[in-house]
């Protein structure tokens, strides 16, 4: 089996990578002389000019990078295979460390389709708990609207025309219930954008269109997030599909229905479609959580520490 290798680019690494496809990133200028190379058995990062002989023509460097480097694996951690771990982030060029959870992002960098599909340290989906965010809103705004109607109707004002406790306190109950239903719809909402956040999260070693962080901040930017929930939604089953069909590995992974996603699209944004949106939403918010929980509970069957031993994503 040949040798794997990680590269550490832009404040990102990357891999893990055979020989072959660096040679071919090199003659693609996607590596330079300075980029940082590591693989199993060497004691720190090295620059790509001293290994390999990428560049054979570059005059010899020093094989260690001069400022504070952190150790590839801990002293008392025992190495896991490529593709099951991550090794710790470098010092930059300032002598600043960055996270060592860095993930490999759709830089040109991607993963090689057709082989292993990294493993990656993914939170898992509680679909339970989007749920209830959403079931538990719509039966205390029931409950409040009851309790305020019913208490407005059974209320016996004063001589002076001020209503009564007890309907007073109906109706204050009420409202309150109707605030709390208000904020666990929000919550719902937050919900939504974290599984939505985790399921490109999954992806990125697969080069999708977007990366996590646009796919939900650019939601946020008015009038163009009407074109653009039809990329980092109705996209996400394509590339989701497309990923899952091209990797070893995933080949029991869920699949997600590409028409739902879009008649969910559909009916949220046309008139009288909501109540057929809010049913299609169950259902595509169970797809990506199952999904995303595939990701991660899938098992190296080469070994690997949960929480180290993969890319680590929100």
């Amino acid at each position: 089996m040949s040798k794997e290798w990680f590269v550490y680019l832009d404040e990102k690494q990357l891999g893990p990578y055979t020989e072959e496809l660096l040679k071919q990133y090199v003659t693609e200028n996607r590596i330079t002389p300075d980029s940082l190379l590591w693989s199993e058995g060497m004691a720190d990062w090295q620059k790509a000019s001293t290994v390999l002989d990428l560049f054979p023509s570059e005059p010899a460097a020093s094989p260690l990078i001069p400022a504070a480097v952190v150790s590839p694996k801990p002293a008392a951690q025992a190495w896991a295979p490529p593709g099951a771990r991550v090794a710790s982030a470098v010092a930059t060029s300032k002598g600043v460390a960055t996270s060592p959870y860095t993930a490999p992002t759709s830089m040109g960098m991607a993963a090689p389709a057709g082989g292993a599909y990294p493993f990656l340290s993914i939170k898992a989906c509680s679909y339970g708990l989007w749920l209830g965010s959403i079931i538990a809103p719509f039966v205390l705004l029931i409950i409040g609207i009851i309790a305020m109607v019913g208490a407005a109707a059974t209320s016996t004002p004063s001589s002076d025309g001020q209503m009564d406790n007890a309907s007073a306190a109906g109706i204050g109950i009420g409202g309150i219930l109707i605030g709390i239903a208000y904020i666990l719809l929000i919550v719902n909402q937050i919900f939504t954008l974290i599984n939505i956040y985790r399921a490109w999260a999954c992806l990125q070693p697969g080069a999708p269109r977007t990366t996590p962080g646009k796919a939900i901040g650019f939601m946020f930017i008015p009038f163009f997030n009407i074109y653009w929930i039809f990329v980092a939604i109705g996209g996400l089953p394509k590339d989701w599909n497309r990923i899952c069909a091209s990797y070893e590995g995933l080949e029991s992974a869920p699949r997600m229905s590409e028409g739902l996603f879009l008649a969910y699209l559909i009916c949220s944004i046309v008139p009288l479609g909501a109540p057929a949106a809010l049913v299609i939403h169950f259902i595509i918010m169970s797809q990506i959580c199952k999904g995303v929980n595939f990701f991660a509970y899938r098992k190296n069957p080469q070994g690997g520490v949960p929480g180290f031993g993969g890319v680590r994503f929100g």
